[in-house]
């Protein structure tokens, strides 16, 4: 995800900053809530690899309390682990 640059280019054209990860990710989630309409999100968790680098974000979105309360469970274990 690219946004417009703050730098002016040398040529005038208009020039693109990729975005950070985490902000397409927050915006992944708002729109999960705000279009499709799921009513409970889980705050995403960031799945390493063995470099510790971010491979991808786990995500959840549901419909109902119960759902997200079994995913904070899992995340925390997972977090405590």
């Amino acid at each position: 995800m690219f946004r417009p640059s703050a730098q002016q280019s040398l040529f005038g054209d208009e020039e693109m900053d990729k975005t950070k990860n985490r902000d397409l990710v927050n915006a992944y989630c708002k729109r999960l809530n705000e279009v499709a309409g799921f009513d409970f999100g889980a705050d995403p968790l960031a799945m390493r690899n063995s470099r510790n680098a971010i491979v991808y974000y786990l995500i959840f979105a549901g419909p109902n309390r119960t759902g997200w309360r079994i995913v904070q469970d899992i995340y925390r274990k997972y977090a405590s682990a």
